[in-house]
């Protein structure tokens, strides 16, 4: 996997989906009132392993942390999850990143997909520039 540029731009374009994109961000808000049962099973991953995944991550979170790193300004909230997936067309080479927004900032953070689906609501999304150097 190439190096994320340090001017990755998260864009909050009107989308109806990510499905067609192969790097987006999602938005995840905690919900109280949520509490689905989701039945499946667990899939370890080697992103340790794999070359740039901690650079990688570092990157992303250092831009997040920044006041321009979305095109508009968002309002965050304390514990909403962001969800960073590179290469969502190529199974093989996909990569999720996570973070969470503790006291103003965003943090490394890991959530499993279904956690997220069944606590938080999705509060916006859309697609990324700029990705790679």
């Amino acid at each position: 996997m190439c190096l994320v540029s340090k001017e990755i731009k998260f864009c909050t374009c009107e989308e109806d989906s990510t499905s067609e994109r192969p790097n987006y961000w999602v938005l995840h808000r905690f919900n109280k009132d949520k509490d689905l049962r989701i039945v499946g099973s667990i899939v370890r991953t080697n992103k340790d392993l794999v070359p740039n995944y901690k650079p990688n991550k570092k990157a992303i979170r250092n831009r997040l942390n920044k006041p321009n790193a979305f095109d508009k300004e968002i309002p965050f909230m304390e514990n909403d999850v962001l969800k960073v997936v590179l290469n969502s067309d190529d199974y093989e080479n996909r990569k999720d990143f996570c973070y969470e927004y503790k006291n103003g900032v965003w943090i490394d953070s890991e959530y499993s997909s279904m956690w997220l689906k069944s606590r938080f609501d999705v509060y916006g999304f859309g697609p990324i520039k700029d990705t790679l150097k």
